[in-house]
């Protein structure tokens, strides 16, 4: 995760401003951010630079603006969530709008202006690149919420309910909208007290049917709990409560739970998620405060234009956070409707005093569905890079561009703790460590690791970070080490589906720098999981990789930038071998995993000191010592497997 903090908001300037916190580690794709919010603005000495191609375009993060440190667990409020590419790759997900009109347009890396320590970097040491991207994987998670005070029980009646939300979920199924079809609803009761029905999200029609049913037997006391409610539902909260309460609250999943509305875009990933409430609409205990609801389903957003904000000209000039969809429905005759539910709903459906039979099923799926298309923004994501010139210190990047109307800007500082001699131009590459060689779709469409051959089929070479030019007859295709002929013209190949079975390994050589890339193709929407080395980043899934070939990470190896100490004694060597796993086709939720690594030990951090072990791990990440390594008498497989999927992917040590 790469942050970004908010400095400054005003008329017709947003800028947003953030410095390192965090150096970038090899393996890496993120790096901490923050900055004072009362020093912001604008990089001073360029305000009158325009970008190379001077038009009056603007734009916006697709990121998620983590609002507030009671839900992210940062240290700081107003953190965006980016990324950033080992070692010093900047890496945003952007959309371009016009200006003046603020209409989505097609933008071209000319359009933006990237500057460092208030200098206009050079493309031709940065090599700047504006993609797009297709096809992402996204997800949702819809909390429903249901108010079973004795209000509603009094007057509508929980079968009509019951029977709507049951239609409601099954309009949703039924959605043209695969993310809307798809989306694992949780379902939360609350009078007094705030009760889940469910174990977790989950798609089964039957269990939301089953939770569903026993709403009129649930007991949570007399009483109305509304903002609790939803901050509970929304989760991911660990803080004070309101005024009517009695202490501090944990709202954050842990222990495998699955039920908090998290938030995620990245290249790899969308998950999203949504809050359907239906009430009463009153809260007669107050534990938390109504600004404690706005900050929870604010918490996590991302930025929009407010067009009901305009300067004096009548153009459209401020930004507003774009937090979690959230339909309300209102219920029974209670005569107040709660601010929470008038200041912040997305929608609402007024249904109070109406007896018998409900409607709001195919409102709520209309409602939802469009709320869930302008937060995915699928015909406008791109994908903004550049290599930073600077390898060491400290040092702010402004990104903007030469917008008239309407300007915004993001400001990022990264520290570097020591010179990094790695990353940009291709030149200087240390071979195997990181690749410049980038496999791309048509269109020079950006690409993830993992691809569905359903979504694309055909691929196209590249190679970043240098100004060379190859020739097509310098690539080499291969799929599962089969070579594949590609068009003499493009050098692009096509994939069919039948040319693999569940998934294969697609790898492209520049033979002129002698450099790799491996992404994984997939014939399947099911969960799968990814083994990749955390050195060279190439899949390793379904592979075997020799024992010579295997790139060491020195875990002691000195500071290139600190001072030597004649007199010191040189650190001994901790080589491990890295290797990452990671889910694909899967929302993000909490999984149980299970690892196998016949004959080897476990680091025990229980264990006296010096203990001896052969692989640590840390949260997906495997370090397998060298000496382990060097002393297999044969071959090994090492398993990573999703316990709660039942997803499984291997690769094998062979000497």
């Amino acid at each position: 995760m790469n942050s970004i903090k908010i400095v400054s908001i005003s008329l017709l300037v947003l800028c947003m401003s953030a410095c390192g916190g965090g150096s970038p580690t090899k393996g890496s794709n993120s790096a901490t951010e923050s900055v004072d919010p009362e020093t912001g603005g604008t990089a001073g000495t360029t305000k009158d630079v325009t970008s190379a191609s001077g038009r009056n375009v603007t734009f916006l993060p697709l990121s998620i603006l983590e609002t507030s440190s009671d839900y992210s667990g940062f240290e700081d409020d107003n953190i965006y969530r980016t990324q950033r590419d080992y070692p010093y790759i900047s890496k945003y997900l952007v959309s371009v709008f016009d200006s003046a009109t603020l209409t989505s347009t097609a933008g071209t890396i000319d359009d933006f202006l990237i500057t460092e320590d208030d200098i206009v970097v050079d493309p031709l040491e940065s090599f700047p690149i504006l993609q797009p991207i297709g096809a992402i994987p996204t997800y949702l998670h819809t909390a429903i919420v249901i108010d079973v005070s004795n209000s509603v029980e009094a007057t509508v009646g929980f079968n009509p309910i019951i029977t709507e939300t049951k239609a409601m979920i099954a309009a949703m199924k039924a959605s043209s909208d695969s993310v809307i079809a798809n989306q694992r609803f949780s379902i939360w009761a609350f009078g007094r007290n705030v009760k889940e029905l469910t174990s977790g999200f989950t798609a089964d029609t039957t269990a939301l049917n089953s939770a569903l049913d026993t709403i009129s037997t649930v007991d949570v006391k007399e009483g109305s709990n509304l903002k609790q409610a939803i901050i509970e539902a929304i989760g991911n909260y660990d803080g004070e409560g309101g005024e009517g309460s009695n202490g501090d609250f944990t709202f954050r999943d842990s222990g495998g739970t699955n039920n908090d509305l998290i938030e995620e875009v990245n290249t790899d990933r969308i998950q999203l998620s949504s809050l359907i409430l239906i009430t009463s609409g009153s809260d007669n205990l107050n534990v938390f405060d109504d600004d404690q609801v706005k900050t929870a389903l604010e918490s996590q957003s991302q930025v929009i234009f407010d067009t009901a904000t305009t300067s004096s000209s009548g153009t459209t000039s401020a930004t507003k956070n774009f937090g979690k969809p959230f339909i309300a429905v209102l219920v029974g005759n209670d005569a107040v409707t709660s601010a929470v539910i008038t200041d912040n709903a997305s929608n609402v459906i007024i249904l109070k005093k109406v007896t018998g039979e409900l409607d709001y099923a195919a409102r709520v799926t209309s409602f939802q569905t469009a709320l869930i298309t302008q937060r995915k923004r699928e015909s406008d994501r791109n994908v903004l890079r550049y290599a930073s010139p600077l390898r060491q210190g400290t040092h702010a990047g402004v990104l903007s561009t030469s917008a008239v109307d309407f300007r915004y800007s993001l400001t990022h500082e990264i520290e570097f703790q020591s010179a990094q001699s790695v990353g940009m131009p291709s030149e200087v590459y240390i071979p195997d460590v990181i690749t410049s060689v980038e496999i791309v779709g048509e269109n020079n469409q950006y690409l993830q690791n993992v691809i569905n051959i359903n979504n694309t089929d055909t691929f196209y070479p590249a190679t970043r970070w240098t100004s060379n030019q190859f020739a097509i007859s310098d690539y080499v295709w291969k799929l599962d080490g089969t070579i594949q002929l590609s068009d003499p013209t493009t050098g692009a190949v096509t994939i069919t589906p039948a040319s693999i079975s569940s998934s294969a390994t697609l790898s492209l050589t520049n033979n002129a720098i002698n450099e790799t890339k491996s992404i994984q193709l997939t014939d399947s929407a099911s969960p799968g999981i990814l083994i990749f080395d955390n050195a060279t980043n190439q899949p390793l899934a379904g592979q075997s990789i020799a024992r010579a070939d295997i790139v060491y990470v020195d875990l002691n190896a000195p500071d290139p930038a600190a001072e030597v100490d004649p007199d010191a004694a040189p650190a001994v060597p901790d080589e491990v071998y890295s290797v990452v796993f990671q889910d694909y086709n899967t929302p993000f939720e909490s999984y149980m995993y299970a690892l196998s690594l016949p004959g080897w030990t476990a680091y025990d951090a229980s264990a006296p000191e010096n203990t001896p072990f052969d692989y640590k791990l840390f949260g997906n990440r495997i370090q397998i010592q060298k000496a382990s390594i060097d002393a297999l008498g044969g071959s090994i497989t090492i398993t990573a497997a999703n316990t709660t999927l039942m997803t499984t992917a291997s690769f094998t040590i062979t000497i």
